[in-house]
């Protein structure tokens, strides 16, 4: 019998759709998550609600700006996420949407009030074919599908500022730039380089061949001894033929707190030798907020069933009592309460018996931190 007591850091054990321990995910420590073969897809997991979400490596992710993006790694790869609060601070982007047209801006692209069918020039649309019926995708924009975007055939001209605009800010502090990206041809896609102040701001960022697949991109900006932050982008694909893509949803927003986390992705093959194994979390949390909620037990595959199952108190007390969980049951676990009660927060103490498939019985037994 192999039994894993989590302390440094929860571990889970994956093989392809089946989750065997629902974790508490600690800031600062590295979360364990195991696939069985390379390729083989797994959720990952961060905290919810934040401003932003950068993933790196991006290379194996379906979306490295997601909250919970979906991994098919190759190798065993480590996963760190930056997370970016939520903030009350206001988008100190001018007409970011577009709603007012050409205005709040400078570009040394001339701006078309009607249509788009020469290079170098743009448009303010709700609907990118409006512009240009031939050779545009019917693309629209971003925010909610029916209001505007800056539509732009690319120049052939290099250095053309396709936008500009100029901000204050405060010294020393951190803020953080976005937008959306989208082609509306799928012929030579735009690549933009971002700047602030002159200094590129990030990598070129290259919109997919793919009409109206809209792509963000977001990078962090540290203000120094600088009052005001001049705010460019240009296209530096000069090719005439295609090149034509749209931009919405400006953001320029001072920070609020980041922090980072870490999910080590391991891939190994799962031996049914090796599937006598019982899981047991050392802390839980019965907050009502749906994450980790319940004490359980979580088993390998040679688990027929825990027999019985049972919490005590520092006194020996029984706090929780059931008998025959099946395997994986979330639900056959402790919420925390006594007696219609939720507990203090401490330590308590447990005891199982487990039956496996070759009918063979062992108790285990050990302790589990509560906190809300």
């Amino acid at each position: 019998m192999w039994i894993r007591y989590l302390t440094s850091h929860f571990v889970i054990l994956i093989c392809v759709t089946h989750v065997l321990l629902s974790p508490c995910f600690l800031l600062a420590q590295i979360d364990t998550l195991f696939i069985c073969d390379p390729l083989d897809e797994i959720v990952l997991p961060s905290l919810p609600d934040q401003h932003s979400y950068n993933w790196t490596p991006f290379s194996s992710l379906d979306d490295h700006t997601i909250a919970n993006p979906t991994a098919k790694p190759v190798i065993s790869t480590l996963y760190i996420v930056e997370q970016v609060e939520a903030s009350d601070a206001p988008n100190l982007i001018i007409n970011p949407h577009f709603d007012d047209g050409p205005e709040g801006f400078l570009s040394d692209y001339p701006f078309s009030d009607h249509l788009v069918f020469t290079q170098g020039i743009f448009g303010v649309s709700d609907n990118s074919k409006k512009l240009n019926g031939i050779f545009f995708t019917e693309c629209y924009d971003h925010t909610t599908g029916d209001g505007m975007m800056m539509v732009i055939d690319g120049s052939p001209l290099p250095d053309q500022e396709v936008w500009c605009q100029i901000v204050s800010v405060k010294p020393n502090t951190q803020y953080a730039f976005s937008t959306w990206l989208s082609s509306v041809n799928p012929l030579n896609p735009a690549v933009l380089q971002f700047s602030i102040n002159d200094d590129p701001l990030g990598a070129e960022f290259r919109a997919t061949n793919q009409p109206c697949n809209w792509r963000p991109f977001y990078e962090l900006w540290e203000s120094g001894t600088s009052e005001v932050a001049e705010i460019c982008i240009v296209n530096q694909n000069t090719d005439p033929d295609g090149n034509d893509f749209a931009l919405d949803d400006l953001g320029f927003f001072e920070l609020a707190k980041i922090t980072y986390d870490s999910i080590q992705v391991m891939i190994t093959a799962v031996e049914s030798a090796k599937e006598r194994r019982v899981y047991t979390p050392n802390i839980f949390s019965p907050n009502g907020d749906g994450v980790n909620d319940l004490f359980y037990l979580s088993t390998g595959k040679g688990v027929r069933a825990i027999q019985d199952f049972n919490v005590y108190n520092r006194y020996g007390e029984t706090l929780y009592s059931t008998n025959y969980c099946a395997p994986q049951d979330e639900t056959c676990g402790w919420d925390g309460y006594y007696n219609g009660n939720l507990l203090i927060e401490g330590v308590y103490s447990y005891s199982a018996n487990i039956v496996y498939l070759d009918q063979e019985e062992q108790v285990i037994k050990g302790t589990v931190q509560l906190v809300r």
